[in-house]
């Protein structure tokens, strides 16, 4: 619980506080009878919602601080890392990626050496160009959503949402 004098200032109990001239101890909140917080103007406010910890700290004061501009940019980057990575393994987990890779490396050197795919071959190529091409639709919305954030203003931050995801993929 916070209190607001009638100066607007706030004052949190547990700390010091000066009012009018007067200086008032730490505990003086927690001392003062009701009548006594009446006659200061002191009004009980609810807790104010805390800061979002991803764009402020809290100072020794209490008081929320905006955090560096590079650093915010680059907790949102991560998490927008880390939503990529969540989608592309639900599309191809990463063993089957290098498998994918893998035979198709086999195909290369199959037709490099002027020997046509037969039917299955073909059909696995197909299958496996679906897969990379909803990977591939990941990986360039990450890098829009990242363009974005690299772009954009604290203030535009603040409000600034993940979206869009590919639905293919979700």
């Amino acid at each position: 619980m916070v209190f607001k004098l009638p100066n607007g200032k706030v004052v949190t109990p547990g700390r010091p506080f000066e009012h009018d001239g007067w200086q008032y101890p730490a505990d003086w909140i927690a001392r003062a009878s009701p009548a006594q917080k009446g006659a200061l103007g002191l009004l009980e406010q609810p807790d104010p919602r805390p800061a979002d910890s991803r764009f402020y700290f809290v100072s020794a004061d209490g008081d929320p601080v905006p955090r560096p501009l590079d650093q915010i940019r680059a907790g949102l980057v991560a998490d927008i890392k880390a939503k990529a990575h969540s989608l592309i393994a639900q599309v191809a987990p990463e063993w089957k990626q290098l498998n994918l890779l893998t035979r198709g490396i086999e195909m290369s050197f199959k037709l490099h050496g002027k020997t046509p795919l037969d039917q299955n071959e073909t059909k696995e190529t197909t299958d496996a160009q679906v897969v990379w091409d909803k990977i591939k639709a990941v990986r360039q919305h990450s890098d829009v959503l990242e363009a974005e954030v690299y772009a954009a203003t604290f203030e535009m931050l603040l409000t600034w949402q993940q979206h869009d995801w590919p639905e293919a993929v979700l």
